[in-house]
This record gives structure tokens, sequence and C-alpha cells, in this order.
């Protein structure tokens, strides 16, 4: 079941666009501010503490900020951007030649085996373990959360800064095509079964797969991966809002991280959690979105309409041990509303969820507040 407590009313001020979860300021957390510059996709300068090493770059469409405690060498961090940039032309639904743009675009002027009803397309591993992950999620809460929201996302414009309404009817039109149970996966195996690949296929040539809500935390946890590779004990991860990080910093104590006050000040926060080899991702209503006729439209889009959810939510954070898992779990949850949201998340052991709602409630699923904690402002 979940408990709630209540603090000040929300201001009611339309979309800056920020990121929901990030560090405290160093007073609080010891977390110093990102360095300067890096925004504009050439990559920030990086700092040196001592035996800290840091680095900030633009990518993934946001600001991305590495903070290593104990590397060996500061070359370490350039190997983490790098492996950031591998993996977004690999799972971008936008960049062509990407595998979920080949998947979507599989059946784009086909000529070959005409008989086929299915125009297969070879993947990675990763983009097949995503796929599978994200599809779980989307059988979880009946299509409320669906991978193959590509058509609907593809007729909304929240990055531009002049988004419109979509038409009504190619609204419905694309919803048509839109059901996580439409893509079919097959593993090739090598003749001595030894190994294979994975192919990926949509029953529905309009269908389209959209890794948005996912691929940031796997890229997160990734980027983890690489840095316990190379020795790495204290870390933190901050692609854009998105906070993973590697054991606690090095006087022992953990990480101190805000949860955003939507629709305020990127300075202001509702409160903090202090968190050790843990992730924590946010989905957010404010994130991105537009004012059209007094109406607010954010980018979380139901499946069955094709406009945003309107469910009383504002946010949902989620706190576990897979980035990749908190990410498409945050943005799930929320479909669900705070009620079947943290029944949804209670199914997973090890993840815990927060809500806020638009008056400003906070909603917290079983075990939040002995396992993770909220230190309120």
């Amino acid at each position: 079941m979940f408990k709630f407590v209540r603090f000040n009313r929300i201001r009611p001020a339309f979309c800056a666009v920020i990121a929901a979860c990030l560090c405290l300021t160093s007073a609080l957390a010891g977390c110093s501010s990102a360095p300067s510059g890096g925004t504009d996709g050439s990559g920030g300068g990086s700092a040196r503490s001592g035996e800290t090493f840091e680095d900030t770059h633009f990518a993934l469409d946001t600001v991305c900020t590495i903070r290593v405690y104990d590397a060996a060498d500061e070359p370490v961090i350039d190997e983490c951007f790098d492996l950031i940039d591998s993996y977004e032309a690999l799972l971008s639904r936008t960049a062509e030649g990407s595998d979920v743009w080949r998947i979507n675009h599989a059946y784009d002027g086909r000529t070959e085996n005409p008989d086929d009803p299915y125009a297969y397309t070879q993947v990675s591993d990763d983009t097949a373990y995503l796929i599978g992950l994200a599809c779980e999620l989307s059988a979880a809460t009946d299509g409320a959360y669906d991978v193959t929201i590509a058509p609907v996302s593809e007729l909304w414009d929240f990055s531009s800064g002049e988004g419109r309404v979509p038409d009504a009817e190619a609204l419905a039109e694309a919803v048509a095509h839109v059901d996580y149970r439409l893509i079919r996966t097959d593993l090739l195996t090598t003749p001595d079964g030894d190994g294979g690949t994975f192919e990926v296929s949509l029953d529905d040539p309009e269908a389209g797969i959209d890794l948005g809500s996912i691929a940031k935390g796997y890229i997160a946890d990734r980027v983890c991966a690489l840095l316990r590779e190379r020795g790495v004990e204290n870390a933190l991860v901050n692609l854009g809002g998105n906070i993973s990080v590697i054991g606690s910093k090095p006087d022992g104590s953990g990480y101190a991280i805000g949860i955003q006050e939507p629709f305020a000040d990127h300075s202001s926060y509702i409160g903090y959690s202090v968190i050790s080899d843990l992730s924590a991702v946010t989905t957010g209503i404010y994130e991105r979105c537009f004012e059209e006729d007094g109406v607010l439209y954010h980018h979380i889009l139901d499946p069955r309409t094709g406009y945003p959810f309107d469910n009383g939510l504002v946010s949902v954070t989620v706190f576990g041990p897979e980035a990749a898992f908190c990410d498409a779990l945050s943005t799930a949850c929320f479909t669900q509303g705070p009620a079947d949201g943290a029944a949804l998340v209670e199914r997973f052991g090890g993840y815990y969820a927060v809500f806020i709602d638009g008056d400003g409630t906070l909603y917290y699923s079983d075990g939040f507040l002995e396992n993770i904690g909220l230190e309120l402002n």
C-alpha cells in the first residue's frame, strides 16, 4: 500500500527544461557543480582535485557528467564518453543506421524475399536485451507503457520550443500501429550451437520501436560496468539527471541525490535521499512540454490515445540497482498512477519509488522510507 506526506503546493510555472534527479550542492551533498562548458557538443573541460577526476560533455541530447574519485588515470573518463557516443549511435531512434532505425525502416523500399511477410533486422545483444526488458514492462502494464510508441511520438515536438498539438486524425492513425505484441525476435544460433545473433521484426510495417524510455539508463549501467572494469570503486555518473553511483564517497558517506521540485527552479528540491551503489531515475511531465490554449502537453504519451497522460501525477522517481530498469520502470509506473504504480514497482525486489502529484502530495512504494529514505526540505 502507498503512503503519503504533503509539502508546499507546487508553483504553477510552466516547463523549465530541467533534470529531475540531480546531485545537491556541495554544501549539502559533497557533490560539486558540473564544470563550465561542454554544452555545445564538443565536450567540456575536465577538472582534477586530488585524486578526483570529473568531465562534462553534451551527449544523449543532454548534459552528462562523470566524476571519478579513485581512477588510476584520467583517460578512463574519455573512454566513458566514447562508450556513451557508441551506444547513442546504436540505440537512437532518429540516428540513421542505428539498430532501432534499421528495425523501424526494414520495410522501406523492400524488394528482397517478397514472399516472406516479415522483414527481420539483425541487432546487437544490447538492443535485443533492451527490447526484451521493455516488452516485459509493456506486458506488465497491459500496454499502458509500450515500447512501440514511435508512430505516436514522431508526431509530437517537445524539443524545438515550437510544439503544436498534432492533428487528431493523424494521432488516431498512429495509435492503430502501437502494440508491443507486434515485435518478433529470433535467435540465430551457429551450426555448432555455440552463440548466435538476434534478429528483430515488426508484424506491422507502420509500427516502430522507441527505446527513449530505457536507453539512457542502460548506457549508465554500461558506463558503470566500464569504470568497475578499470578498477574504479567510487564514482558518480549523471546522464542528464539519470544518476548512478558506484560505491560511496571517499569518506565513506553516501551520495545525496536531490528530488527536483516540479516546475520550480532547477536548484529547488523537495528533499534528498542518500544512496550508495544504486541508481535513481525520474520521469516528470516538466522535463519536455509546451503549453497550447492554456493546456500543458508533456512528453509522456498514452499509447492508447496518442495524447499525454492526465492522471494527476507530475513525477515518479525510481531507485534500484539497475539504471535501465529504473529508467523504464519510472515511466511504466507513471502510466499507472500512484496506487497502481506503487503496486507495480513492488513486484520487483530491490526497487522503490516516490510519486508526486499536482497537489504536491508524495506517495511512496512499500519499503521506500525504510530502504531509501527521503529527507524533506
